[in-house]
């Protein structure tokens, strides 16, 4: 699963937080109970080998500093719509 397809739902969105349950708890991105994740904790549950996982942060910090002007991802995730996330991941390819 891509992280494009992770958030084609935008409750599967969050901010701030790696991942959250259904009763709005932080919890890992690999916790079962989690139905919501941040971009980071995105990346951890749809990239779980090192290599892809290291291909996809190089891609979004690319994107992020061709469209945002910065390098982090995060700040984008916790800071910007929910729409310029996705704007960020589709750019990334990831």
């Amino acid at each position: 699963m891509t992280i494009k397809e992770l958030f084609s739902d935008p409750a599967r969105h969050t901010r701030f937080y790696y991942a959250e349950t259904a009763e709005n708890k932080d919890c890992g991105a690999l916790a079962p109970d989690a139905v919501r994740w941040c971009l980071a904790g995105a990346l951890t549950k749809c990239y779980r080998n090192d290599s892809e996982r290291e291909w996809a942060e190089d891609a979004l910090r690319a994107a992020a500093m061709g469209i945002f002007g910065t390098l982090d991802f995060v700040i984008i995730n916790d800071h910007k719509p929910f729409e310029d996330v996705m704007k960020l991941v589709e750019a990334a390819g990831v």
